[in-house]
């Protein structure tokens, strides 16, 4: 029920109870400003240049082709069907279920939406806003650590994002090494699990080569990506100028 989805009380850095409600909205904001919004001023992001000298893929004329053309009516449709139902709403307020139900009275207009995007390059503010839901990690969650968030987003925003994504599937499996087992279709992240039970096997015989290993989990991953390195990124793969931009407005707000 909504009571149980209420915060009724944080604990902030100093082990403080917080019990105000506009003061349990401003330590949130606050908290998540200076996670997600905050710039780092002491780490710089490869070049493109750097990048080539490490990775040798280059995108040629066919790829190009299949990642920057203009979707057809048919794949933005495909697209909002294929999204999950029942999902909370975004800003605007519209469900995936809206847009398929009312599909006769605005399904014009939603094909019109996501056409313009793809075809002027510019994405509308409110299309690309969020809305930040807390969910608890752990039973009695009072610190803002204990919640993991998650965005959600504008309908629109959704089919825009997954036509790209699907585009994303091709480049994949071409630029992520057979070592990379996660989040690429076709690879199971299990794989690497017996990769490294392999390697660690004899870590503790005795022998002339040294050796360590590290165990990294790294808080909101995703998240503290620069985007600059992202278009760093895919452009050292000399990918289509029109496809990076798109996935830049995607990303940056």
């Amino acid at each position: 029920n909504l009571s149980r989805n209420i915060i009724h009380h944080l604990r902030d850095s100093n082990d403080v109870r917080i019990v105000d409600p506009e003061l349990i909205k401003t330590t949130a904001v606050n908290y998540y400003h200076q996670l997600l919004g905050t710039e780092n001023q002491t780490v710089q992001p490869f070049t493109k240049t750097q990048i080539q000298n490490l990775h040798p893929y280059r995108c040629d004329y066919s790829m190009a082709t299949n990642l920057s053309y203009v979707p057809s009516n048919e794949e933005i449709i495909k697209s909002l069907f294929s999204l999950p139902k029942n999902k909370a709403p975004g800003p605007d307020g519209f469900t995936r279920d809206f847009f398929t139900f009312s599909w006769d009275l605005v399904g014009t207009d939603l094909i019109a939406a996501v056409k313009d995007f793809f075809v002027s390059s510019y994405m509308l503010p409110q299309l690309n806003s969020t809305v930040i839901a807390l969910i608890p990690k752990v039973s009695g969650a009072d610190r803002l650590t204990d919640f993991r968030p998650i965005s959600l987003c504008n309908t629109v925003y959704k089919v825009i994002s997954r036509i790209l994504s699907s585009r994303l599937k091709l480049l994949a499996p071409l630029v992520v090494q057979r070592n990379q087992a996660g989040f690429v279709e076709g690879r199971l992240l299990c794989e690497n699990i017996l990769l490294a039970t392999e390697l660690v096997t004899d870590f503790n015989k005795d022998g002339d080569v040294k050796r360590g290993c590290l165990q990294i989990d790294i808080s909101k991953a995703f998240d503290n990506l620069d985007w600059k390195f992202i278009v760093n990124l895919l452009e050292a793969f000399e990918l289509p100028h029109v496809f990076v931009n798109w996935i830049y407005l995607c990303i940056s707000t």
